[in-house]
């Protein structure tokens, strides 16, 4: 009975009953982070998509899915930009794309939630798991809801970097992905 109860404040707290929500790339990123030789390197993807189902009448229901570009992915830095799409990383002349399609999203409060899918990155599919935070405030009123989160993918799993940097002695074998997106309804 408890867990009932807690389910239906979800319901009820949340004021948007069931949406799909269009992204507002401007005020949206994907970051990635880990480190080079000890140094913390940040970069970002500048091209990709979203589509987000959020029903929040049944969390079990709702769909997030991704791609990113991977040519897209900039550091700031003239080596590492040049450096990423090569094939002994992201290969992006063979693999343009990294995909994430969600395969489950629990609810785990009133604002926040799992989200577990597939995230295939070179051909190579690996399962993630995720916290994400609603937020429903908009102090400009211009969006509906921020989503934000992060997670580390194992870049060795995805054979990102294998061959350069196999024992990632130079390049961090965790890289965070973290991302703060926006969106308003459709």
């Amino acid at each position: 009975m408890p867990r009932l109860w807690f389910m239906l404040i979800i319901v009820v707290s949340w004021s948007v009953q069931a949406s799909d929500y269009v992204v507002d790339k401007q005020k949206s990123s994907i970051v990635f982070a880990g480190s080079y030789d000890g140094d913390v390197f940040e970069g970002q993807f500048t091209r990709w998509t979203m589509d987000i189902a959020l029903s929040r009448n049944n969390i079990g229901g709702s769909h997030f899915s991704a791609i990113f570009y991977t040519r897209s992915a900039k550091t700031g830095r003239v080596l590492y930009n040049t450096t990423l799409p090569q094939k002994g990383w992201f290969y992006s002349q063979k693999y343009p794309k990294a995909v994430f399609n969600s395969t489950a999203v629990r609810a785990l409060g009133p604002h926040s939630l799992t989200v577990i899918g597939d995230l295939m990155i070179r051909g190579r599919t690996q399962q993630v798991s995720f916290l994400v935070e609603l937020d429903e405030s908009s102090p400009d009123n211009n969006h509906d809801l921020v989503m934000k989160g992060t997670f580390d993918i194992d870049r060795l799993a995805y054979h990102i970097g294998r061959e350069a940097d196999e024992d990632a002695e130079w390049v961090s074998r965790k890289i965070a992905i973290t991302f703060n997106v926006v969106m308003t309804k459709k």
